[in-house]
């Protein structure tokens, strides 16, 4: 008897065939509307049913056992339901750079910045998700917003030039104003007292002086809610208010009621009697120098304790700096995309993240049955299609442990250890030292309100110790990449070169970035994969060119691409053609580790012969780098050397990012006309301990017996291995061709000058040996702030 179960599909019904000697050698059957289909194969004898079965029992034969089996859910899929990739144009950032204030405060940008609560549509077919975000406001008065645009205003701004912001928490107010994703109240900074509106601004990789950081402890509540402030919050010395307006600077224009300063001092030039520099209630002011090197940066909320979550809400946006002589430098060079020549076509910024949205009532009580009513911002949908765009977030802390387990005390859901059942494993929970005054602690859960949860001969792991819910979790991976505010984007490029400004905004995800080849046979939504083994059971032979990586006598790190006879990338890709790219075996290390990845992986490997465009990395979150760096597509690799005290760890990437980590990019597509290609990542996660229930991609399988996803179908999320597709244009006029040899002469230092590098950056503090051992971590981090998952 075959027994499907799934908490929405109907009507599946299965037949199992066997042999002679009682092994099934086929099952069938079909069903419709399925979303997370479970197959039980049970043997209740000839003639026999679930209730008599015919076997098993007293002078009854013995029952078959062992089978199983795993529902794959394939087409037809029903119209309007599950998440269709590639449907949405990629949204232009560019379009959401602010308009600065350059008269208020002369010889500076000024906005004013405020924090809103709204909904933005993240996907075609979902419904709009509750947000908070940034905006431009036009005055200190007004609460309604220029423009409204996830990860925006992005601001603009100029080396040497300081940017003022005045920041408005215009958040809902009192209760209206708790986060609609669960918050755990045990954390510290985020108690029951703590205000879920606080909010602050904090410049990621600034040179801030410390007062307009946005540190934890500095944060305000909302305009008009009860007001409070963090601790460390101090105004910006100059910036003055008078009847809830700013106080201009004087100037040559303005002579009267404005603040003193250089020449405009002394006569008339003075501050309105009764000024103060402390802003109104629920208003923050800030002064970011930007006497830096050009570079992507972002300003995203800090507020103790709730970080985390008010970046994944939405409260991050984009800060782009850049240098007037780096750019006319760079743009001498070829390079595509300065902001000195106003080349903005050529320039695109990538903010890439992941989040997972609510799914429908049915879907949610089959996958999350403890995500409570009071978590979302929108009432759950009953039926079984799409959810209500509401974000998810991880809120229960799954212990990988389980005392009750007869058969080895393991947890098949478990995510993370946990302490008191490791080893030795606590069954309660008690106070103080042993004696007669201890007090066992009742198990309680917000989930299951009123009531004592006590440990049951049917529920034996229900007693002490439990995990509140909410709880804080480690990490929280997310299955949907969001690009520049959009799942799955799509985006138009003709066959030429770009700049690419990259920022990885996730909360904890790494991503390990390829360009391949859509697979045309999978409606240009894939990736064509190869088997994972070594050359030539993976269909093609090992290069005899050797791709050379960071370390090479250990086979890790960074790898780097080939050129051509020209100096620029090998066949536009930095790998040779037709064969499994090789990094040169070494002593020791085991032959896969030596090459494309050939272990034997689930799901194969990308096939190299359909890579797409090398990037050419020229800077990260520190800027520029010395020297450009040509990096291939490159599937991710792992440490084999069972010698090795990080065996299993990773060891030969691509263009990798972690939280935070940004990557100036160049990247040519003038030898892919006519083509549609995916960015492809493959990081592990985490990075490096890889769960494969957070590796979402197509033929996955299904995990929904350790408490992951159903298997996902071509097309569909959830995927993150396809990030973003784009289609290159046959013919564009390319009226600057890109040349990587002159690029590079522009950033090497000779007795005519010094290069790009040398003539913009500061003198590099720690010199290193050579450029390929500079960006094997991806950055050079002189101003390396903490990513936004605290």
């Amino acid at each position: 008897m075959v027994v499907i179960t799934d908490p929405t599909g109907t009507g599946a019904t299965a037949t199992a065939t066997f042999d002679s000697t009682g092994a099934i050698t086929g099952l069938t059957g079909n069903g419709t509307n399925y979303t997370m289909p479970m197959v039980s194969i049970v043997d209740v004898g000839v003639g026999g049913t679930l209730l008599a079965p015919t076997c098993g029992g007293v002078a009854q034969p013995a029952c078959g056992s062992g089978a199983m089996a795993t529902a794959i859910i394939g087409p037809p899929f029903t119209a309007g339901t599950g998440m269709l990739k590639f449907q949405d144009p990629l949204p232009d950032l560019k379009g959401a750079i602010a308009i600065p204030d350059t008269t208020t405060f002369p010889g500076s940008d000024f906005y004013i910045i405020g924090l809103v609560q709204y909904k933005a549509t993240m996907h075609l077919s979902l419904p709009a998700t509750t947000l908070r975000g940034y905006c431009q406001l036009a005055n200190t008065t007004t609460t309604s917003c220029i423009t409204q645009s996830y990860l925006g205003p992005v601001i603009l701004a100029q080396k040497d030039r300081p940017v003022r912001v005045l920041f408005r928490n215009l958040l809902p107010t009192g209760a209206g104003g708790d986060l609609f994703i669960p918050v755990d109240t045990t954390f510290m900074g985020s108690g029951p007292s703590d205000p879920q509106n606080r909010a602050t601004l904090h410049l990621h990789g600034g040179a801030t002086p410390w007062i307009s950081d946005g540190t934890p402890h500095q944060w305000t509540t909302p305009e008009n809610d009860t007001p409070l402030n963090g601790v460390s919050t101090q105004p910006v010395p100059d910036m003055y208010f008078f009847g809830g307006n700013i106080v201009p600077y004087c100037s040559a224009t303005v002579s009267a009621n404005c603040y003193p300063n250089g020449s405009f001092t002394g006569g008339s030039y003075a501050l309105p009697t009764g000024a103060t520099n402390t802003p109104t209630a629920g208003d923050m002011t800030f002064y970011w120098t930007n006497q830096q090197g050009g570079r992507l940066m972002f300003y995203h909320d800090h507020a103790y304790g709730i970080t985390r979550l008010n970046v994944y809400a939405g409260e991050a946006a984009g800060y782009l700096l850049y240098d007037p002589a780096e750019e006319t430098a760079l743009a001498n060079a070829s390079a595509p995309g300065s902001i000195a020549t106003n080349d903005l076509t050529h320039l695109i910024p990538l903010v890439i993240q992941d989040k997972t949205f609510v799914p429908s009532a049915p879907q949610l009580a089959a996958q999350d049955p403890t995500w409570i009513g009071s978590f979302g911002a929108t009432a759950l949908n009953a039926t079984t299609s799409n959810g209500n765009g509401d974000l998810w977030f991880s809120h229960v802390y799954m212990p990988n442990q389980n005392p009750a387990d007869a058969l080895g005390g393991g947890n098949p859901y478990g995510r993370w250890d946990y302490g008191p059942w490791f080893f030795p494993p606590m069954t309660t929970l008690t106070a103080a030292k042993p004696s007669a005054t201890d007090v066992t602690i009742p198990c309680t859960s917000t989930a299951f309100p009123g009531q004592v949860l006590q440990s049951t001969t049917a529920n034996p792991s229900a007693g002490c110790p439990i995990i509140p819910n909410p709880s804080g979790t480690p990490e929280s991976f997310m299955d949907t990449p969001i690009v520049n505010g959009k799942a799955y984007p799509v985006l138009r490029v003709a066959p030429a070169a770009y700049r690419f400004q990259i920022l990885s905004a996730g909360n904890d995800r790494s991503w390990n970035l390829s360009w391949f080849l859509a697979d045309p046979t999978q409606n240009n939504t894939e990736v064509a994969m190869l088997p994972a083994a070594l050359p030539p059971a993976n269909g093609l032979p090992l290069c005899s060119a050797i791709n050379p990586v960071a370390v090479p006598g250990l086979v890790i790190g960074l790898a780097t691409g080939k050129l051509d006879g020209t100096g620029n990338p090998l066949n536009g890709t930095g790998l040779p053609s037709g064969c499994w790219p090789n990094y040169g075996p070494q002593p020791g290390i085991p032959a896969p580790q030596t090459m494309w990845a050939a272990d034997g992986r689930a799901g194969g490997s990308p096939d190299p012969t359909k890579a797409g465009p090398a990037w050419i990395q020229i800077g990260s979150e520190g800027g520029l780098l010395p020297a450009p760096v040509v990096i291939p597509p490159t599937a991710i690799n792992y440490e084999q050397n069972m010698r090795s005290i990080t065996v299993t760890s990773v060891a030969v990437h691509g263009l990798w990012l972690g939280p935070a980590e940004r990557a100036d990019v160049i990247v040519d597509f003038s030898q892919f006309a006519g083509k549609t290609l995916i960015l492809y990542n493959d990081a592990p996660t985490p990075a490096p301990a890889n769960d494969s229930r957070l590796d979402y991609f197509t033929g996955d399988g299904d995990q929904t017996p350790i408490g992951g996803a159903p298997n996902t179908p071509p097309g569909y999320g959830p995927n993150t291995r396809t990030i973003m597709q784009v289609l290159v244009d046959g013919t564009a006029p390319n009226l600057v061709p890109f040349s990587l040899p002159t690029l590079k002469a522009a950033f090497a230092t000779t007795a005519a000058g010094p290069g790009i590098f040398a003539s913009t950056q500061p003198t590099t503090i720690v010199p290193e040996p050579d450029t390929i051992r500079r960006t094997t971590a991806i950055s050079r981090r002189s101003t390396r702030r903490s990513p936004p998952t605290r």
